[in-house]
């Protein structure tokens, strides 16, 4: 999903390219069968009543954990990954040693993580560059 700050910067921006966060992590899977890219940040959705319908994924995704996130453990991401594994799709979820929730916003200095941050940067720039047509 491009927001408003994202079409500007980027003339052509597409929503089906690049994800962010809890709400929006499971959206590519809504536009099947159209094909992107999806890149979350925090947070896996923890009710069972709201699962997207991961088998209608198209695209490749990375996603990039802390470990000491309240809204989503360790276990919780392993789970996902496993069932977007088991379920054929490209998934990469990293979890980040001795982080929180957030640690890579550097408006919030109480988490924020400097080294994850730049760590996690580079594997999102990686990433687009082997996924995307650019």
């Amino acid at each position: 999903m491009s927001s408003p700050r994202t079409r500007r910067c980027r003339s052509g921006a597409r929503r089906d390219r690049l994800l962010h966060g809890r709400r929006t992590g499971a959206a590519p899977g809504h536009d099947a069968p159209r094909r992107g890219e999806g890149l979350a940040f925090c947070g896996v959705i923890p009710w069972p009543a709201h699962q997207p319908d991961y088998s209608r994924l198209a695209a490749a995704v990375q996603g990039h954990y802390a470990e000491k996130d309240e809204f989503a453990d360790a276990a919780a991401v392993a789970a996902l990954e496993r069932e977007l594994k088991g379920l054929g799709k490209s998934a990469e979820l990293l979890v980040y040693p001795d982080t929180d929730h957030a640690f890579a916003n550097e408006t919030r200095p109480e988490v924020y993580d400097a080294e994850a941050t730049k760590q996690a940067m580079a594997r999102v720039v990686a990433f687009l560059y082997a996924q995307l047509d650019v």
